[in-house]
């Protein structure tokens, strides 16, 4: 039994390392993403999506569901809100003037934002060695925030705006430790509050200029792109728009709606 534990041991810090990894890798692709013209509500927009569609099909072979109790919708909702849209917001919005190290950096204020909330909730302790450990963090912080720790041109009103994003991160984690998830597993709770994001990033992306439409054109039997964003290319249907006119295809244009910068 004992080589199982560890070999099971190690299968965990193999995941731990892999997430940990992913996370961290976010901070360089999504820097990549908005310098390439990606908007922020996009970019959320398709992530979102894509997470619902792999957790409801996981959820669907499992024969495990939504919950719909008001609990549950309260905590699709805050998850959704203070644990997606606006840190995921502040992130695009930032790290287009913040070196990627500089972010991640500032994502490691989490947990030590999320301590003294925890603490005042009442559902964390508090020691000496936690506020010495939170002292240090917030002091290379400051480092960083202070004169000649960011690069020339850096603007500190971005690392304002970076630094939101920790904190709505730290908010969501105290109010799920201090309410649970309503009864639900993980792999519902997100499904749920995917979805809520999801939904909820539609009206912001067509809001913000209704730049979420590029027009595609769509000539003869061959399709040309223009104004389209090369990573969305994937998710076009080969004959979407298209119109069979006496045996062949129109020549006539047809608009396909993609997320753009908003």
């Amino acid at each position: 039994m004992a080589p199982q534990k560890a070999m099971g041991r190690w299968a965990l810090v193999a995941i731990l390392l892999a997430v940990g990894t992913g996370w961290g890798s976010s901070q360089t692709t999504g820097k990549m993403a908005t310098m390439g013209g990606q908007g922020a509500f996009g970019i959320m927009f398709w992530q979102l999506a894509i997470c619902t569609l792999l957790l409801g099909g996981f959820s669907l072979w499992r024969g495990k569901g939504l919950v719909f109790s008001r609990a549950a919708w309260r905590f699709y909702i805050v998850v959704a809100v203070l644990g997606t849209i606006v840190p995921n917001y502040t992130f695009y919005r930032s790290v287009v003037h913040l070196p990627a190290g500089v972010m991640s950096i500032i994502i490691a204020l989490v947990p030590m934002l999320a301590l003294p909330m925890a603490v005042a909730a009442g559902v964390d302790r508090f020691s000496t060695g936690r506020l010495a450990g939170l002292g240090l963090g917030l002091a290379g912080v400051a480092m960083i925030a202070g004169p000649g720790g960011l690069p020339e041109g850096v603007s500190f009103g971005w690392l304002a705006v970076a630094v939101l994003g920790p904190l709505f991160y730290a908010t969501e984690a105290t109010f799920v430790a201090r309410n649970g998830m309503a009864g639900m597993d993980a792999v519902q709770a997100m499904f749920g509050a995917s979805l809520v994001g999801m939904v909820l990033c539609v009206p912001w992306c067509w809001r913000r200029g209704s730049s979420m439409c590029r027009r595609c054109r769509l000539t003869g039997r061959n399709m040309r792109f223009w104004q389209c964003r090369p990573a969305m290319r994937c998710f076009m249907p080969p004959m979407s728009g298209w119109r069979r006119r006496r045996g062949r295809f129109s020549r006539r244009r047809r608009v396909i709606l993609l997320p753009g910068p908003v």
